[in-house]
């Protein structure tokens, strides 16, 4: 008689760590999925508008790089799809002074965070 009794607690341990494992599984892909933060930066505090007449007014690199990042985080985290067709003009711009000489890009940033400028304003469409 105390051989069924084994059996089934077998089975409900079994049973028990079957769930205990998809669910482990479950949390472990959830917490894989979580969105990164954007890598540029935060600039939800940082207005658009007030940005791009700073660069309209100095017509630098550096104000370039800030507008673009501003841009780059209006379309990935603010959810603005308008600002493509900016990034792609004033990114092809960036590259367009890189080009001539006129700018050094290693100079306006640190490497990983230039790159990954570079990597975003490429896929919205600057050459």
């Amino acid at each position: 008689m105390s051989q069924p009794v084994n059996r089934t607690a077998a089975r409900i341990l079994s049973v028990v760590m079957v769930v205990l494992c998809m669910a482990a599984a479950g949390v472990g892909v959830r917490l894989s999925q979580e969105e990164k933060p954007f890598s540029l930066g935060d600039f939800s505090q940082v207005s658009l508008e007030k940005t791009l007449e700073e660069f309209q007014r100095s017509r630098s690199s550096e104000d370039l790089v800030t507008l673009l990042k501003v841009l780059c985080w209006q379309v990935v985290e603010g959810n603005n799809p308008e600002a493509e067709e900016m990034i792609a003009r004033y990114g092809t711009e960036l590259f367009d002074r890189a080009r001539a000489g006129e700018t050094d890009l290693s100079a306006l940033g640190d490497d990983e965070t230039m790159l990954e400028l570079l990597r975003l304003i490429r896929s919205f469409g600057a050459k």
